[in-house]
């Protein structure tokens, strides 16, 4: 499934099920999406409010070491 950065942020990092760090507690911790090394890139695309005509970039991926979607 790509995910926007919004959306992966909001999802538990597998990596992370049975990590524990003295400095940041016990894991499991959240998805960090593109500050990973693991996220990748699928596409991105825009999105334009109508009334204001602003612009908003939209970054899609995915966690490369869960594999391609």
């Amino acid at each position: 499934m790509l995910l926007t950065e919004e959306e992966a942020k909001t999802k538990v990092c597998h990596k992370t099920m049975a990590a524990f760090n003295e400095v940041n507690g016990p894991g499991p911790w959240k998805c960090i999406a593109s500050d990973c090394m693991a996220w990748c890139v699928a596409y991105d695309d825009w999105s334009e409010n109508a009334a204001t005509k602003e612009k908003t970039f939209h970054l899609r991926g995915y966690c490369g070491l869960a594999g391609k979607p």
